[in-house]
């Protein structure tokens, strides 16, 4: 289950970063995190959470990628266990716009 997300803007890196816990607020070390590429977009990005269940997935440096799009989600045993977070990462990155981003924050609370 999708518990937040937030959008930052950034003009060097297009990325995605969070957490993800359990339904008591405990890490889930080991699970990944994987970014897809969707509706013209390349590439599939695969992390794994770390210890304190946090995780760091870059995707690209903004000057090679400032316009795409990707679906993010937690993958347990090369299965998807969480919804997907549709993103597109702009390349408007000085904006006021609250939909303009290129880093994405997203936190997940898995549901047993």
């Amino acid at each position: 289950m999708l518990a937040g997300a937030e959008r930052k803007l950034n003009c060097f890196e297009v990325a995605v970063y969070g957490t993800v816990l359990d339904a008591n607020n405990r890490a889930l070390p080991g699970v990944s995190i994987e970014a897809v590429g969707i509706h013209g977009t390349q590439g599939r990005h695969v992390g794994t959470v770390g210890e304190d269940g946090s995780y760091a997935l870059p995707l690209a440096r903004f000057s090679d990628l400032p316009y795409s799009e990707w679906y993010v989600a937690v993958v347990e045993n090369d299965e998807e266990v969480s919804e997907r977070f549709h993103w597109t990462a702009t390349a408007a990155c000085q904006s006021s716009d609250s939909g303009d981003s290129q880093v994405l924050w997203v936190h997940w609370k898995l549901i047993e």
